[in-house]
């Protein structure tokens, strides 16, 4: 059991994944570097509307954890807070309101709500189709050169980037999910849907083309996505509305537009198989979100969620989506029994299991992709009277062996420790009894909402999305 005195944070993104990293590195990561849209936007999207207002500024979001807005979108931590605090980093500021003074020591997300992979005039002049936000992936990894330049002064040679860079952990994403989103919910009606498909190639390729440029920059390690299972997203179950069952697949999401998010990723796992075998030298995680996202659509029970397919704050309607969540929403209960909170984007509690399915996910093959393992748990046979901690998933045995090398190797990194998002079970714990931290506790207070079956027959209409993005 010693040996889980000492196992980094890394080991749990996977030690298969690090243990051909050069010794030193370890995988506990000094920096990281994000890019994407509103799933983990921590501040660039307000820091841009000034002085005006935003709903975004304002409460209900924030209420969980920091108990103000400060500029995620969400009830509490995203993503990329879980990822900084599994690392023992600070979390990672937005990059815009200090671009010009920042010194930005543990890293900085240049996320934007609304985001795009592909740039606006790529829809305009192909498609004829309008996109309402110009700050696309391009846009932020121009930004990113440009901090780069500021963070290492006269690098001629680009060594000091490259010293950077190869210490760092670059999150590329979810990104690519509103260029669909733009055209299912503001797409030119007379146009079918089906039509959306044809930007795959070019979006994945984009993808796939800024992943290289981060590798020519010196990137080392990049954690590359995919794309949710929009289909069962509160905000498209109530905009797409059906009487026919066969729309619905067996978790009661929209069948087509989840196929539609399976191609993107498919395309997208294939990218990094081109890619990885290009660079060999890179380690590009292709991490399974999908996959994560649809362990709680399936077995919400698990995880004390109620109803996953409806919003926390909003409105009425059989989604919560009859209103958009602002100052004056309704707040349907404790977010933390919820897994999507404002129609478009999910609660804290969803981003904690997403995160965990990362971070203790299994290793796919040869193309290092981390995808979620299912949770070492029962199902839940009643209802909770609070919120319980998940633990997570006992360590593969085939990757035994490697954690003792890892160990064996790396014991003296004094800056790696083991983190859980949740407490170990009993089977892992050190011989000492005394467990690693928890990333946080969930809070507690209320009963959770039970689950709600769809409605008999679906409203009518196609009411404006409540994001405005993801």
């Amino acid at each position: 059991m010693g040996i889980f005195k000492c196992l980094s944070a890394c080991l749990l993104v996977s030690a298969a994944l690090l243990l051909n990293l050069p010794p030193g590195l370890c995988g506990c990561y000094k920096r990281i570097f994000s890019f994407g849209d509103s799933i983990i936007d921590t501040g660039n999207f307000i820091h841009m509307s000034g002085n005006g207002s935003s709903r975004y500024k304002e409460l209900p979001y924030g209420m969980t954890f920091f108990k103000n807005a400060i500029g995620r979108i969400c009830d509490g931590h995203v993503l990329v807070d879980f990822y900084a605090q599994a690392f023992q980093l600070p979390m990672i500021p937005p990059n815009l309101p200090e671009q010009d003074s920042g010194l930005f020591p543990n890293g900085a997300n240049f996320a934007v709500a609304g985001a795009t992979a592909m740039p606006p005039a790529y829809y305009y002049r192909r498609w004829n189709h309008s996109v309402p936000m110009p700050h696309s992936l391009g846009v932020q990894i121009g930004w990113f050169k440009e901090m780069l330049q500021h963070l290492a002064p006269g690098d001629d040679d680009g060594a000091k980037i490259r010293q950077l860079l190869n210490e760092s952990l670059i999150v590329l994403g979810e990104i690519g999910g509103n260029d669909y989103n733009f055209w299912f919910w503001f797409g030119d009606a007379t146009k079918p849907r089906e039509q959306a498909s044809r930007f795959i190639p070019d979006i994945v390729a984009y993808i796939g083309s800024s992943v290289q440029e981060l590798i020519g920059l010196g990137a080392t390690s990049i954690l590359i996505p995919s794309n949710f299972p929009i289909g069962c997203v509160s905000s498209y179950l109530s905009m797409f509305p059906s009487s026919d069952p066969t729309d619905f697949d067996g978790d009661r999401c929209l069948r087509w537009f989840n196929d539609f998010s399976t191609r993107h990723n498919k395309a997208l796992r294939g990218e990094v198989a081109r890619l990885k075998a290009r660079n060999p030298g890179a380690k590009l995680i292709y991490a399974d979100y999908y996959g994560a996202a649809m362990e709680f659509v399936k077995n919400p029970g698990r995880f004390g969620i109620g109803n996953p397919l409806v919003a926390c704050c909003g409105g009425g309607g059989p989604y919560h989506t009859g209103a958009a969540c602002e100052r004056t929403a309704k707040v349907w209960g404790n977010p933390s029994y919820f897994a999507n909170w404002d129609g478009v984007h999910m609660t804290e509690m969803a981003y904690e299991v997403i995160a965990q399915g990362v971070f203790n996910g299994g290793v796919y093959s040869s193309l290092s992709v981390i995808g979620f393992h299912p949770i070492a748990e029962s199902r839940q046979t009643s209802t909770p009277a609070r919120p319980r901690r998940r633990a997570p998933p006992s360590a593969p045995a085939a990757s035994a062996a490697s954690a003792a090398a890892f160990h064996h190797r790396h014991a003296n990194q004094s800056r790696c420790r083991t983190v859980y998002l949740a407490p170990p079970p009993p089977s892992l714990a050190p011989a000492d009894g005394h467990h690693p931290p928890v990333i946080r506790p969930r809070p507690a207070g209320g009963a959770p909402t039970p689950p709600r079956p769809l409605p008999a027959e679906p409203p009518l209409g196609r009411p404006p999305p409540p994001g405005p993005f993801l």
